[in-house]
């Protein structure tokens, strides 16, 4: 014990002297984390879901599509829900069947085309992350318009015991931009004390100069008001998303890019190949900070790159992931 402890403090020094994705992070190889996949059936399996984010509601998994307006069920765009105890049957081995998520309606049509007042029809870009808290629901939404990327929030609320989502077009609020990177807005978001943090995609040396978390109140009559912004720690590479918050816990996003990203993004340094990881904030309502380990590094015996796009904590087992539409549709189980 007395020759570990010094390992573990200069382990600690260096990485919170490099940024992620630096050999410094890959001291902890032995952490590098294993996927167990749960298979899918129906709709929810094609990779047109196009996976963007996932929350947890009444013990159940919601996962939402970039695109809901593809999957109408009933007449109504919809996204999809697993019961927990089926996920963890799949998981403990007592149902090994693929599992067929169940729908939830979501009436976003009007804010589809309020949005695509200010975009354009073809500059609507989809949902991108979601929180909920309680019965409230808050989405991120991605466009490009004529001026560049725009970012925003909407509220909504579950009705119906979970079954139906409406959202509310007057709470529509727009995020403010740091950068105007291709293809890039707040793909990550968390909920706390009644407000919701909007996380930037991109939040590397080179690419966001000053990385900012932008807050806002979800509890107001009138919709979201915009409260100002918190310093974010330089991250290499992209937040995917992001667990929710809870009390006297560390946060943990995905973190992810693919050697096609330089197109767009210019990390330090240029990891040559694809990175998938774990990365951990600490968050005590005021500021937001690295949690003192290296990432974690996920396994990829496939060889393919998997764009991650979704995490949630599953209990104090891991989490749970999802990917969007690449290499395909993947729903995995991550232990801690």
């Amino acid at each position: 014990m007395q020759k570990a402890f010094p390992l573990l403090i200069f382990s600690a020094i260096l990485f919170l002297l490099s940024p992620a994705g630096t050999p410094a992070e890959e001291l902890s190889n032995a952490r590098a984390a294993s996927v167990k996949e749960i298979l899918l059936k129906g709709p929810a399996s094609s990779p047109k879901a196009e996976f963007s984010g996932m929350d947890w509601h009444m013990e159940r998994l919601i996962l939402l599509p970039q695109y809901p307006e593809k999957f109408t069920h009933e007449g109504s765009p919809n996204l999809f829900a697993i019961p927990k105890t089926r996920i963890l049957s799949y998981l403990n081995g007592t149902a090994s069947q693929p599992i067929r998520p169940e729908h939830i309606s979501f009436d976003m049509e009007s804010v589809k085309n309020t949005v695509e007042k200010v975009s354009g029809r073809r500059g609507w870009q989809g949902f991108e992350a979601m929180a909920f808290s309680g019965d409230k629901a808050v989405f991120s939404i991605e466009a490009y318009g004529p001026h560049g990327m725009l970012g925003f929030l909407v509220r909504g609320r579950f009705q119906n015991k979970g079954a139906h989502i409406v959202l509310d077009k007057k709470s529509l609020t727009p995020i403010p931009m740091p950068v105007h990177i291709s293809n890039k807005a707040y793909e990550a978001m968390f909920i706390a004390a009644g407000k919701v943090y909007a996380i930037y995609e991109a939040n590397g040396l080179h690419d966001n100069p000053s990385p900012q978390v932008q807050v806002f109140d979800i509890s107001g009559e009138s919709g979201l008001s915009y409260l100002g912004a918190l310093p974010f720690p330089p991250t290499e590479y992209r937040i995917t998303d992001i667990t929710a918050w809870s009390e006297g816990e560390s946060l943990t996003a995905v973190n992810y890019y693919f050697p096609g990203d330089k197109r767009t993004l210019d990390p330090v340094p240029d990891p040559k190949g694809p990175v998938e990881q774990l990365v951990f904030f600490l968050f005590d309502g005021k500021t937001i900070a690295k949690r003192p380990e290296p990432p974690r590094s996920i396994i990829n015996d496939a060889g393919k790159p998997r764009n991650w796009e979704g995490i949630v904590q599953l209990d104090d087992a891991g989490y749970l992931l999802v990917t969007d539409k690449w290499p395909k549709t993947i729903l995995a189980f991550v232990p801690r």
